[in-house]
């Protein structure tokens, strides 16, 4: 089982409730129908996958209380699933939802116009996103603006118009009107500041049109990497490195892939150490993104050895500790008059249901990936990975055996063992198979998350049909 990584916004966002469905529909392509038929927008509800955060009793959150649920209903038509649901993919993917729950509002076109996200068990937070989401129904949609911009390609202004709105909807890939935007420009122009910065924000393809014609005017391009605060520069560089490998999977160009990759690689400057990494590590997610199997292990297998398996588990058990320490230094949030603060009830009640998780949660720290061994996740995903391609071949399923063991011996945890199980199956180790996966099944109930699937699963080993 591939076990995602979960942003934890704060320690209310922690609380995971499962109070009754309200769904007006069994699948969101249902939803989408009865939608167009009603002439209704819809409210799509995105929790965190089954069992990656933890159930804690007696928290429900405010938007499934009655009276806000009977106001959403009024307004939208709802549909609650999870970040598993493969129907939601694509949303998923386009708008770059990564904190749950994540609140959805869109039309029965599928295009987004408001976004929140996050548990809390106060009912107002909800009602004021319903006052937000009712206000921004009627505003107007991409598609309009597209068909504008279709009409006169050589008009910039529409074009930023549409680019304005694509960013605030959380739609970062504007690549293609960027470059044409930077088409319609004279060369003069590129001697103007704001011009090209305006151009570098739009993430061109690396190497592409837009990008050399930003870059035509040396002097300003290296002021914009010196004099913007670094934020912005590193969401010019991610921008481009992310608009362009998105592409190259899109046309499968391999070439495309190279460019994004080498420009990964340039921002690490001198660093060659780090700058080689970057560069691999993009390569190998083209190739399994287009499902080029035979690149993708040839590639994988020197890169998780070398990066992920030459230190020891304590070296690596020391560092993730450091690195654990250093963050929550950092990002330790005090309290001002906005804080929701968290009942001395609500803490003890953490404290004795989940221990580890208090530590980590305590008040007001603020934990996502980081937070997380990286390595155990990282060899755990890629083992399973691997066994996902559905590859027969003994070696490379050797070789994903043991990223798993070396998971399993970092982190204990319960999709660790079945992401195992599911592997030595494929092996031949039938009997071992079984009994890791009971030992998943039995991680998954100490841990408190589900393990229907783990189940099901086992229950096909023991019968050979898995």
């Amino acid at each position: 089982m591939k076990l995602r990584l979960i942003t934890l916004a704060s320690l209310l966002v922690f609380f995971q409730a499962h109070a009754q469905k309200i769904s007006d529909a069994t699948s969101f392509t249902q939803t989408i129908s009865l939608a167009k038929k009603q002439d209704k927008p819809i409210l799509l509800i995105v929790e965190a996958p089954p069992g990656s955060v933890s159930k804690i009793p007696n928290m429900k959150p405010g938007y499934k209380e009655k009276d806000v649920v009977k106001d959403l209903k009024q307004h939208f038509l709802i549909f609650e699933t999870n970040l598993l649901d493969k129907e939601i993919k694509g949303i998923i993917s386009t708008y770059k939802i990564t904190r749950f729950p994540a609140f959805l509002f869109m039309h029965a076109s599928q295009e987004v116009f408001h976004t929140d996200f996050g548990n809390s068990t106060d009912k107002k937070k909800y009602t004021s996103m319903l006052e937000k989401a009712l206000s921004l129904s009627n505003g107007p949609s991409i598609k309009s603006l597209e068909e504008v911009y279709l009409a006169d390609k050589t008009n910039n202004e529409s074009i930023k118009k549409i680019i304005t709105y694509r960013n605030q909807k959380g739609i970062g890939n504007n690549a293609e009107l960027i470059e044409q935007y930077a088409k319609n420009l004279n060369p003069e122009d590129f001697n103007d500041y704001e011009t090209v910065l305006y151009v570098l924000k739009g993430g061109p393809y690396a190497y592409g049109n837009a990008y050399k014609l930003a870059h035509s005017n040396r002097k300003i391009t290296d002021s914009i990497y010196k004099s913007e605060p670094l934020k912005v520069r590193v969401d010019i560089n991610n921008a481009i490195i992310s608009n362009t490998l998105q592409e190259a999977i899109k046309t499968k160009n391999v070439n495309q892939a190279h460019y994004a990759a080498s420009f990964a690689k340039a921002t690490h400057g001198k660093n060659v150490t780090t700058g080689n990494r970057v560069y691999s590590s993009n390569m190998i997610s083209y190739h399994k993104a287009v499902n080029d199997t035979t690149s993708y292990f040839k590639l994988a297998i020197p890169f998780y050895d070398k990066y992920y398996m030459t230190l020891s588990a304590d070296s690596i058990k020391k560092n993730e500790e450091k690195n654990r320490i250093a963050f929550a230094e950092k990002n330790f949030k005090r309290p001002d008059e906005h804080t929701k603060i968290v009942t001395k009830s609500q803490l003890d009640s953490l404290k004795k249901h989940y221990p580890t998780a208090a530590a980590r949660q305590i008040r007001y720290m603020v934990v996502d990936d980081k937070g997380q061994n990286i390595y155990a996740t990282t060899l755990n995903n890629v083992a399973w990975n691997f066994y996902e391609t559905g590859t027969t071949n003994v070696n490379y399923l050797a070789k994903a055996m043991l990223w798993s063991r070396r998971s399993i011996e970092l982190v204990p945890n319960a999709s660790y063992y079945d992401t195992l199980a599911h592997i030595l199956y494929r092996l031949g180790y039938e009997t071992e198979a079984i009994k890791t996966q009971e030992d998943a099944i039995a991680k998954a109930k100490s841990q408190k998350i589900s393990f229907e699937k783990m189940q099901e699963d086992l229950k096909k080993m023991r019968n050979k049909t898995l």
